[in-house]
């Protein structure tokens, strides 16, 4: 695996896997999937988290620094927008301490808001329509056909 997608949940199969197959943060054991199933509706994660992966061998997503934002990380940070203390550089070194974007930086987040943070997330999502931003790290287009023909509007 090249990426990982920003709202990846690590799933460690029964098998002996080392850490560095891993990205860096929680992975939890794959009974929670089947758990949840047998449940029929999703059970609390937290309850089958096996560790946080700190591993100086974990896998990276190598993001360059010249990337641009894409849209679903440019969402996340509309989601995290209506805390307090946004203009606040500590606000951003814990977002980035809590890898709500993984290794995006609590600088490159403060620039993105400063660019981006008066805009409404449908403002938003019209710019990067028009500016051809990726959806994803897996997806260069928006997967729905419909999303964009309703945005345009």
């Amino acid at each position: 695996m090249d990426f990982a997608e920003v709202f990846t949940i690590q799933i460690k199969p029964a098998v002996d896997l080392d850490f560095h197959y891993f990205f860096e943060g929680n992975i939890y054991h794959e009974t929670w999937l089947e758990d949840s199933i047998l449940a029929g509706y999703m059970l609390r994660m937290e309850d089958y988290l096996i560790s946080y992966n700190k591993s100086t061998k974990a896998q990276k997503i190598n993001i360059s620094k010249h990337k641009r934002y894409t849209i679903l990380e440019g969402l996340r940070l509309h989601q995290l927008g209506s805390a307090k203390g946004l203009k606040n550089v500590e606000f951003w070194r814990k977002v980035e301490a809590a890898r709500h974007l993984p290794e995006r930086t609590a600088d490159s987040m403060r620039q993105f808001w400063k660019r981006y943070g008066t805009k409404s997330q449908e403002d938003y999502l019209i710019e990067c329509i028009h500016e051809k931003i990726d959806f994803c790290f897996s997806f260069k287009q928006i997967p729905s056909p419909e999303f964009e023909s309703r945005f345009r509007e």
